[in-house]
Parts: structure tokens; sequence; C-alpha cells
């Protein structure tokens, strides 16, 4: 049954109240338009909840714009929505029109910073991020008593002569849910073995992101990026407000996991609010977290992966590189959940600490 509003309704009740299902829920695919967001296409999904967000169809079904009860917790960067035609894939040029967004993928045979591997230029992050969905389907139906919010689609990274990548992915949530689940698989659709590299670069920012905001996290080890040094928790645990001279930092956590899955929440305790994340380990092994304090940015990036973010040539030269054989399939879920109230904050946190 769907909560909303305080208590518990069937689905019959519902259908008496209501006109049309959309007056609570659902999901609505539009175009931007101005500037250099004309012709971005976008799906935008709410749940009755009060929780509300939108897929970029346009940019690998990566999840835009996140919020609760008008509140925003994901991060904007200063581009905004930017139409893919404007992606450079050279060097760093991504950043120049890198919107940011709850989350986006780094990949699929490209993560970090820019390289030359085998005589192929690789820039930041590769290109799945700025790649637009085929065969996108939205889709709402009665389950039992619980209705189901769908949207699916397939992101393809693909060469006349080279790579042929496919990821498909399903987005699910249902009316009154505070909760996204996203099911991913990723087929090297082509005739020869091919890197594969996967990041979900995951963004959060203010108001969930200030002073006094902390990383709960299952981690057994924590490495700062730029030194292979041992930090403490003290160092990525809490966050401070933004200052002019914070500069950008990166670390490495060695997460625990439970009956396959490991996780972390951002926790808000002046707000009472958090996100919880959990995401099934087997394929994600790694965790990257990019903190960047600096006024003006004020981010915090907490991403599941199978490799760690210097590029691919260091994956190949540490040995670690992953590849996708001809045929392969390989799958990966994560899902979000919006956390409000002391009792859910302390609930999430247990969770992890008993990992």
């Amino acid at each position: 049954m769907a909560k909303l509003f305080g208590r518990e309704y069937r689905k019959s009740e519902l259908l008496g109240k209501v006109g049309d299902i959309s007056q609570l829920c659902g999901i609505k695919q539009m175009e931007l338009q101005g500037g250099r967001s004309k012709g971005v296409e976008i799906a935008r999904i709410w749940t009755g909840s009060g929780l509300e967000f939108d897929v970029n169809l346009s940019r690998g079904m990566g999840i835009g714009a996140f919020r609760y009860k008008g509140m925003p917790l994901g991060w904007i960067s200063p581009t905004g929505d930017v139409n893919p035609a404007y992606y450079e894939a050279r060097g760093g040029g991504m950043d120049r029109s890198y919107a940011g967004g709850l989350m986006h993928n780094s990949g699929l045979r490209q993560v970090g910073a820019p390289c030359e591997d085998e005589g192929e230029e690789l820039g930041l992050h590769g290109r799945i991020a700025n790649l637009p969905a085929d065969n996108v389907c939205a889709d709402g139906y009665w389950e039992g008593e619980d209705y189901i919010i769908s949207l699916s689609g397939k992101v393809r990274e693909v060469s006349a002569l080279g790579e042929n990548l496919i990821l498909r992915r399903k987005v699910t949530t249902k009316l009154g849910s505070c909760e996204v689940l996203l099911e991913d698989s990723v087929e090297n659709a082509g005739p020869i073995a091919s890197p594969h590299m996967i990041l979900y670069h995951t963004n959060f920012g203010f108001p969930l992101i200030d002073g006094g905001t902390r990383l709960v996290i299952p981690s057994g080890k924590v490495v700062d990026a730029a030194d292979g040094k041992i930090a403490e928790e003290s160092a990525y645990g809490v966050y401070k407000e933004p200052t002019a001279d914070a500069g950008a930092q990166i670390y490495f956590h060695q997460t625990s996991e439970r009956e396959g899955w490991s996780g972390y929440a951002v926790v808000n305790d002046a707000l009472k609010l958090g996100i919880l994340v959990r995401y099934e380990k087997k394929n994600l092994p790694e965790l990257i977290n990019w903190v960047d304090l600096e006024t003006g940015r004020y981010v915090v990036e907490v991403g599941p992966s199978n490799c760690k973010c210097f590029g691919r040539k260091s994956e190949r030269e540490a040995g670690t590189l992953q590849f996708l054989a001809p045929g392969e399939i390989r799958g990966y879920r994560v899902s979000f959940k919006v956390l409000e109230g002391s009792d859910e904050l302390k609930e999430a946190e247990e969770e992890f600490r008993s990992y």
C-alpha cells in the first residue's frame, strides 16, 4: 500500500479520490529550451512523498535535479544542463558541459584523469554521460496495492570500427516512496574484448552538505589518493563551511558489506535529513570519495566503481584494468533513499556501523 500524507491507502481508496493518478505521482518527458540547454530531453518523476527528480535522457540517463519537499539534495555545477552537442571529449573539456546532478556515470571504457592508452586519447571520465538514450520507455502501472513508476532505456558507446558497449538502465520507484532503484547492465556487443571502467559519480550539495554534515560509511580502511597515506575519519567524515582555500581531496574507501551489499549515508543532523545509498558490491569493489569544500563549489561525491580514478592507462599498468569479453554482460544495482527524521537517520547509521 502507498503511504501518503501520514497514513496508508489502498488502491481502491486512492482511485476513488482522484481523477487521474498523475495528481499524486507520475513521470513526464519534456524537452528543455533556451541557450545551451536547448534540446536536452529529461524525464521528470514524482512519487507523492515529496520526492521529485529528473533523469537526463540526453546525457546517459543520469539523475539530475533531485529534490525532497522542494529541498535540493544533489549538486548542480555552474554550467547547468547542457546539450551534449557541446561536449568536448579531449583532455578535461568535459567540465565545460558538466552539469553535476545527483548521479552520472563515468565510463564505460575510461574513468578519471585524461590519458593516452595504447594509442587512444581518452578524455576526463569517458563518454557515457554525454551520450543520449535510445528505446526509452516511461511507464506507470499497478502491481497489487503498489503503483510502480518505471523508466528504461539504453545508451550505446560505439564506434564504426571499434567498441560496441551497451548500457541498459531501468529506474524504478513507486507511489509514496522516498527510494529510487537503478538496475543496470553493460553488454559488450562487439566481436573483441573491451576495457570496461564504470563509476557511479554521486554528487551531494547544499543544503544537505553544510557545516557539520557527516558521511556515515562502513570503511575498514581509507586512503588519501594524493599520498597513499591512511586518512582519519576526521578528514573525510565531517564537513566544514566553505572556504576559498579549501582545495579538493580524493579518498579511497575499502568498505565492508552485508549479504552482498554495501553503502553509505550522508547525514545532516541539523536538518534531520539524509540520503542512504546502497550498492551491490560484487561488481563495484571500489569506493571513490571526492570532497571539494571551496567557496562557490561546495560539493561532496561518493561513488562506487570498479576502478580508481587515475585513468585507464594507470589501471592497465597496475594490472587492475577490467575487460568485457564479446557477448559478456555485467550487472549493477544502486539505490537512493531519502532519510527524514531522527529515527531514520539513527537507523541508517546503526546499519552501517554494524557492518
